[in-house]
């Protein structure tokens, strides 16, 4: 079960990816940014892959993830969301 700071986190790394520039309409670009660490978010990023592969949206050719852990340093969530948002918007 994933904490409501770790639903938090994620949606926010969702968010700012979703400001970004213009996307593709080919490829879905996914941001996640957890306070845990890979291994706690492991459960939680399956279930989300999963469900999205349902809906016709599959790694490499429909999605594209970035991924970044905060490893319970909960003050680098800002920052690894700033740069979440940055390697997104240079692969578009």
């Amino acid at each position: 079960m994933h904490s409501r700071r770790e639903v938090c986190l994620a949606l926010g790394g969702m968010a700012a990816d979703a400001a970004g520039s213009v996307r593709a309409a080919s490829i879905v670009r996914l941001g996640l940014v957890s306070g845990g660490d890979r291994s706690a978010a492991a459960g939680f990023v399956d279930a989300i892959v999963a469900e999205l592969a349902t809906r016709g949206y599959v790694e490499p050719q429909s999605l594209e993830m970035g991924m970044h852990f905060a490893n319970d340093f909960l003050d680098r969530v800002p920052g690894l969301v700033m740069e979440l948002s940055g390697t997104m918007s240079e692969s578009s």
